[in-house]
């Protein structure tokens, strides 16, 4: 019935995935304003509702002025060009980037932003590409009552650090042949990526560290091109 409406061309299911507690959710949890803080200090994903966090009487003022900030901007991407989702308004709420593996696309939609066939065998960052280049923006309406469960097996998956790479290549890939993202872009992803690293650096993650050190010398430097 969506999909009837003229200015509707993506819908999609509320995807679920299991979070580290065994059980089905749809948002990855802050737990704390100064987790909060640090995501939006390094521009870095966020993908919950920001509503009713605990806070005090010393923080208020600063939660307040972030959930200000990503409501202005919307469903949309950071600074650093991660996907944003803060705002998960039932029965349906309207986002740039989500999983597409539960969504339906009207057949012309797809016909101008195919899946990118130079992404690898592994796929990451391709349901990004698509959404980016969607000629709405954001475009993606998500139907909060109707809900598909994503099952990861380990089956072909790659180590976490590796997939950790793939996955910021691509996204900057998709900056770097995109009028939507500039240098300003760029910059902030560069500066996620050293918020990622203080990260690894503190929990002791030699390889995410090492990875994340490699990445920023290829943003900094070239353009990557992703392998098939």
């Amino acid at each position: 019935y969506l999909l009837q409406t003229p200015d509707v061309y993506v819908a999609s299911g509320l995807i679920l995935e299991k979070n580290e507690q065994n059980k089905w959710g749809y948002v990855y949890p802050i737990k704390s304003v100064s987790q909060l803080c640090w995501r939006f200090i390094f521009q870095q994903s966020v993908w919950c509702d920001l509503k009713n966090m605990k806070t005090n009487f010393f923080n208020q003022w600063i939660y307040a002025c972030i959930c200000n900030f990503y409501a202005k901007r919307k469903n949309t991407y950071t600074l650093a060009g991660w996907p944003l989702i803060t705002d998960f308004k039932e029965p349906v709420f309207k986002t740039a980037f989500y999983g597409l593996g539960a969504s339906i696309i009207k057949k012309e939609w797809l016909e101008i932003s195919p899946f990118d066939e130079s992404l690898d065998n592994h796929g990451f960052g391709d349901n990004y590409g698509v959404a980016l280049n969607f000629p709405q923006f954001p475009a993606i309406h998500v139907l909060t009552n109707i809900h598909a469960y994503h099952h990861k097996i380990n089956t072909n998956r790659l180590p976490a650090s590796q997939s950790y790479y793939k996955r910021v290549l691509a996204l900057y890939y998709f900056m770097s042949n995109n009028k939507r993202f500039g240098i300003t872009n760029r910059f902030f992803l560069v500066w996620s990526l050293l918020g990622n690293g203080l990260v690894h650096a503190v929990k002791g993650q030699t390889n995410f560290l090492k990875v994340t050190v490699t990445l920023m010398g290829k943003i900094l430097t070239s353009k990557p091109k992703i392998q098939p």
